[in-house]
């Protein structure tokens, strides 16, 4: 099947449960690339609105809520989506959707600079560039997802069949282990990935730490603690070797739901694995260390941690 039905089933679109407020509002504050209209909004403003939540499933697993829809009187003012679901036919089964429960919709489109995949659609769904388009509930349900033809293999072959002998002979002179595959892969996506202003860079060890797990998995530099790890590019499979690399890192296990939650940053990520962490003690002893920390005056607790870090 070309028209993407393969990938987005199940998709599943509801009105927005109470619940889904937090990670709403932040899908409208963040999301940029496939966008409509860029209108953000905060969770009182959404909670007054009728709002369509976007859930979607792939072969390896849930995506979780990826995008949304808001419809005022018969006109569409905000159509959004995670950079990570895009191009596999999930904006035309949404569309298809609407037309199934709308006899007519009029789509916004406010270009930026920012949005050219929310462009390329609403000239593909209208015919139109930018500004407003109206389409009957037949139209959108005839919306389909063609997948992009790909370059011929004959003109192709040459090109790579070069390349992948320089690959080979680079890794077979240089790339002897490992460990040093590992880090010329890395530093090839590093050096690939723009750069990302980080508004809120790591503070805590554990943050670092894990900000340093996502790099390597998501070939992603700059992470911040409001980073979700799936809008970053994450998908399920890398999801699990997250929970591994925790759990070689730490010494924990998380729990996929842990990484799954929609609103789980970085941060919430290393609080959870920062409780974790004190659980592995035994009580007494944590309630022990805590006592004697508590007995001591200010100048013995800064000339303490002055000397442990000495040593860190």
């Amino acid at each position: 099947m070309d028209d993407g039905r393969q990938f987005i089933q199940p998709m599943r679109v509801h009105l927005l449960h109470p619940h889904e407020l937090p990670r709403a509002a932040q899908l409208t504050q963040r999301t940029n690339q496939f966008n409509f209209t860029t209108r953000r909004r905060t969770e009182a403003e959404l909670a007054g609105l009728p709002v369509f939540s976007i859930h979607v499933t792939d072969r390896f697993g849930e995506y979780g809520f990826t995008g949304l829809v808001v419809v005022q009187d018969g006109i569409v003012d905000t159509f959004l989506l995670s950079c990570r679901v895009l191009g596999r036919g999930v904006e035309h089964a949404v569309v298809r959707w609407l037309g199934e429960h709308f006899a007519a919709l009029t789509f916004e489109l406010a270009p930026t600079a920012r949005n050219a995949p929310a462009q390329t659609f609403f000239r593909e769904l209208t015919g139109q560039a930018q500004g407003t388009a109206t389409l009957s509930g037949g139209e959108m349900q005839m919306v389909e997802f063609s997948a992009p033809a790909s370059a011929p293999v004959a003109a192709m072959a040459p090109v790579v069949a070069a390349d992948r002998f320089h690959d080979y002979q680079r890794i077979a002179t240089h790339l002897d282990t490992v460990e040093r595959i590992q880090a010329a892969m890395l530093a090839e996506q590093m050096q690939a990935a723009p750069v990302r202003e980080v508004a809120h860079p790591p503070v805590t060890d554990a943050e670092r730490r894990l900000a340093t797990i996502w790099t390597e998995l998501l070939g992603q530099p700059g992470i911040s603690t409001e980073d979700n790890f799936f809008d970053l590019g994450g998908h399920s499979l890398l999801a699990v070797l997250l929970v591994t690399r925790v759990h070689e890192e730490f010494g924990i296990e998380l729990a996929m739901d842990d990484v799954y939650s929609a609103d789980t940053t970085l941060a919430k990520l290393a609080e959870i694995v920062e409780t974790q962490h004190l659980g592995a003690y035994d009580p007494a002893e944590v309630a022990a260390v805590m006592g004697e920390i508590a007995a001591m005056s200010d100048d013995e607790v800064r000339s303490e941690i002055t000397r442990l870090c000495a040593f860190s």
